[in-house]
This record gives structure tokens, C-alpha cells and sequence, in this order.
């Protein structure tokens, strides 16, 4: 689970999220296939998609999906969705609303 940590962090980076909401998060879902395992030597290619909302002006919703495939052989080994969510505050009112596209995914190797 801490690759997909990684790269929720990752993408919450890159679309600029306040810390303080990143540290927030609290998952209230998760959905897990997991189809097999990697060597220590090969390297793991990341997919994720997220959106967000907010629900009630008091919380902000994160949606996750994440696929994983083994670089060696392109292989699928995981699948996964969580659904996060984090009291909102006035910074992230402001973050939500300069967001101007969705989050469509990102891949990190």
C-alpha cells in the first residue's frame, strides 16, 4: 500500500493540494485485486486517476484509482479504488476552485 501512498502523494503534489489537506486524508474505502508479485530487481509502473469534490461545503472527497503492472513484463498485479476525504478549510475552497482541469492520471516508474 505504500506505493500507492507514493503516488496519491505524488499526484496531490503535482496538482498542488495544501499539505495540511494531503496530511488530513482519511480513507473511508478501498477495493484491492491483487494478481501477483514483482522481483526486487524490476520496477513497478504506477497509473492513478483522481477527482475531487466537495461534499456539503464542509469536506473535500478524493477519489483514487490505481493500477499497477510489473515493468518487466507489462504485466497487471494490482487494482485498486479509495475514496479519502478531509475537513475542508478556506485553503482548500481556494485549491478546488483554481482547479481548472481534472485530474486525468499520471504515470510515475
Amino acid at each position: 500500500m505504500c506505493f500507492l501512498d507514493y503516488a496519491e502523494r505524488a499526484l496531490l503534489s503535482d496538482c498542488q493540494l495544501p499539505a495540511d489537506l494531503v496530511e488530513a486524508r482519511s480513507t473511508y474505502m478501498r477495493k484491492l485485486g491483487y494478481f501477483g508479485n514483482a522481483q526486487v530487481t524490476d520496477q513497478l509502473q504506477i497509473q492513478i486517476s483522481a477527482q475531487a469534490a466537495i461534499f456539503k461545503d464542509s469536506h473535500l472527497l478524493l477519489s483514487f484509482d490505481y493500477r499497477i503492472n510489473r515493468a518487466s513484463d507489462g504485466k497487471m498485479i494490482l487494482v485498486s479504488s479509495a475514496r479519502k476525504s478531509a475537513k475542508l478549510d478556506d485553503a482548500g475552497r481556494e485549491w478546488f476552485n483554481a482547479l481548472k482541469i481534472k485530474s486525468q492520471g499520471t504515470t510515475r516508474g
